[in-house]
């Protein structure tokens, strides 16, 4: 992974926009200097970058003082991964950027987009969840872009044990961006793996009332600081519940949203699903504090989707913007609440106001309507 990275002729594999690349001279004892050719729509430039590489596993590219950005710099770092398979690692990936006036914010955002889905993607071969640091700020991308990101059993473990180690512990996160590579956000359960469990559901997704998971991961954790959902694509199911999770939402204007796509049949190579499973992960519940009793209602019995646009008139989403930025458009709405002074404060207040609109009882209908939605999915789900 490392020589991928310290390959000029590859960066247009996944650097956004990358169509041309070569070295123009060795810089002793660990560096070069590069020639790349940026197609940044409707812009483009050729500019130069300085790659300083320490084997066997940090490469850093700096560029500065070009037209379309003040300065630009990323990092890839490798380290072991698997512990019980040596053939894996594990990738870091950051970007710091300061673009000048002249390039509209639509334009920087896209960049950030491509970039926290590319990069990280093409060297993730192993992690179906991968995280991403932006100076304060945690990227989370859930990473099963042909499978549409939906969630598995071990996506949904990764998923909570990030979010619980790396972004609730490190007291330097202020916030954070979770997203799905590719391009739709997530599409729910994983019916495959449900299908193909020789178990029961109440065995695949059993509750345990001591744990904050749910089958789509971190969906029953209370997060101690603000997290925003990036939505690209399709949110439907339990990748909505998965967002409905998060403070805030961004999403794009043509973005798909829905609880329970009723009018489908979900298959795969070798299931079939219900025609819409039950909520697991406190959709039921937060759904209605969210947009009201009636707008939700509107969505579980009609099974209805909505886009982005849509989803803003609901009160679902509390930004949308052009496709292709939701992700930047995310970060940079997680940096200006990283900004505001007094954060103690904030995080006071925030906690308040969550507390104030989850009621008391939140708790035992959830776990009620937990064990009643399991033993629906399996009267209902159809053997594989």
């Amino acid at each position: 992974m490392f020589d991928i990275a310290a390959d000029v002729s590859r960066y247009k594999e996944f650097v956004p926009w990358c169509n041309d690349s070569a070295v123009i001279r060795q810089i002793p004892p660990n560096s070069f200097e590069v020639r790349l050719g940026v197609g940044f729509p409707p812009l483009s430039e050729t500019y130069h970058s300085t790659v300083t590489l320490r084997k066997p596993g940090h490469v850093r590219s700096i560029a500065q003082d070009c037209y379309l950005f003040n300065h630009l710099v990323n990092e890839w770092n490798f380290r072991p991964g698997l512990a019980d398979n040596p053939q894996t690692c594990t990738v870091e990936f950051a970007v710091s950027d300061n673009f000048p006036p002249n390039v509209h914010c639509t334009a920087r955002n896209s960049w950030i987009s491509r970039s926290c889905c590319r990069s990280p993607a093409f060297f993730s071969l192993v992690n179906s969840v991968i995280t991403e640091r932006l100076g304060r700020l945690l990227l989370i991308g859930i990473n099963r872009p042909q499978q549409h990101n939906v969630i598995d059993r071990v996506t949904a473990h990764q998923l909570t044990h990030l979010m619980r180690e790396q972004f609730e512990a490190d007291p330097n996160i202020l916030a954070g961006v979770l997203y799905g590579c590719g391009e739709d956000f997530c599409t729910g359960l994983d019916c495959e793996e449900l299908a193909d469990s020789k178990g029961t559901c109440l065995e695949l997704y059993g509750l345990d009332e001591n744990k904050d998971t749910g089958p789509m991961g971190p969906t029953r954790m209370m997060f101690s600081k603000p997290l925003i959902a990036a939505i690209t694509g399709k949110a439907i199911g339990g990748g909505l519940e998965l967002a409905l999770a998060c403070d805030l939402r961004v999403a794009e204007t043509d973005s798909v949203l829905g609880l329970h796509p009723r009018k489908y049949s979900i298959t795969s190579a070798n299931c079939l699903c219900p025609l819409g499973l039950p909520m697991m992960d406190m959709g039921a519940q937060r759904l209605p504090v969210l947009i009201g009793l009636s707008r939700a209602l509107d969505l579980v019995l009609t099974g209805r989707s909505l886009n982005g646009t849509e989803g803003y008139q609901f009160g679902l989403v509390n930004r949308v913007v052009k496709p292709g930025t939701a992700i930047g458009a995310a970060v940079d709405l997680a940096n200006a609440m990283c900004n505001l002074p007094g954060q103690k404060a904030l995080l006071l207040d925030r906690n308040a106001t969550i507390q104030a609109a989850v009621s008391k009882t939140v708790d035992s209908e959830m776990i009620s309507h937990y064990r009643t939605a399991l033993r629906t999915l399996s009267s209902e789900s159809l053997p594989g």
